[in-house]
């Protein structure tokens, strides 16, 4: 599936298996994992202009490849990857990529530098969508498509991301598709999350319809050196809010960016806060 637009020195993966070098590579390595379906490359614009620039981005396109598909063999596969490097690894992950880099974070403890995760949870069990994985199964028309891919933004998006965003679910098979979204289903990172020790950026759309608030308060309850930092839009603030994503992200003072200010205080204009 196209890579999109994506700046040098940044890369789509083709499945779950990092291209040798780029896993032994001695630079910081960021994974970034999208949520079910969606185009991965379409997160890039608000992780452009941070810390994240100064590492090799990866953009995981989990859905291609040979899989697995399921959330605990992706973590597992990708922790596997990551675990002997020497150099930073840092995760970025949307929604169910969300649930995927806060496994792989418990997975490796102290061996990672950072993680954000964006509009997820520890469970399912408050899940807006219960029905998407029958649909995905059995009935996974156009119009279906339509109305989950509308689900994901409080408002529309650009044209040319939304073209990316119809694009790339048009193209993805539904049966990965809903291995994937079943197996969050059945995950549960309550006894996970507590040995995730990595500092964490938890994202929030207060406008969301796919996750509540509580989701995301759980995980910040979970995470010790989390913070939660909330949004004036849906799903998917790294689509609708990639201003106040990078300056939230900018003002972490954990990035490895020369340029990173202070933390700043908990209010950030009309469109964006942080709970403590």
């Amino acid at each position: 599936m196209s890579r999109g637009h994506l700046p040098d020195g940044w890369s789509q993966s083709e499945g779950l298996h990092l291209d040798p070098q780029t896993a032994r590579s001695e630079r910081p390595l960021t994974l970034v994992l999208a949520g079910a379906g969606v185009a991965p490359q379409v997160l890039a614009p608000a992780l452009r202009g941070t810390g994240f620039e100064r590492t090799r981005a990866v953009f995981v396109d989990y859905l291609a490849g040979e899989g697995p598909f399921d959330v605990v063999g992706m973590a597992d596969a990708l922790a596997a990857q990551l675990a002997p490097r020497r150099a930073g690894s840092f995760l970025v992950g949307h929604s169910l990529g969300g649930a995927v880099a806060l496994l792989v974070a418990a997975h490796l403890e102290s061996s990672l530098s950072g993680l954000v995760v964006s509009d997820t949870g520890l469970n399912a069990a408050g899940h807006k969508d219960p029905g998407l994985p029958e649909r995905l199964r059995n009935d996974w028309t156009a119009e279906h498509r339509v109305s989950f891919k509308q689900s994901w933004t409080a408002r529309p998006p650009d044209p040319g991301i939304d073209s990316a965003l119809t694009t790339y679910l048009e193209a993805v098979d539904p049966h990965p598709l809903a291995t994937s979204v079943e197996s969050l289903r059945r995950v549960s990172l309550d006894e996970e999350a507590p040995k995730i020790t990595a500092p964490t950026a938890v994202l929030h759309g207060v406008h969301d319809r796919r996750r509540s608030l509580d989701d995301a308060r759980g995980i910040t309850q979970a995470v010790p050196a989390s913070s939660l930092f909330l949004f004036d839009c849906g799903h998917t603030p790294l689509i609708e809010r990639p201003e106040e994503v990078r300056a939230v992200l900018n003002g972490l003072g954990w990035l490895p960016s020369p340029f990173a200010p202070s933390p700043r205080p908990e209010s950030r204009g009309t469109d964006v806060a942080r709970e403590p």
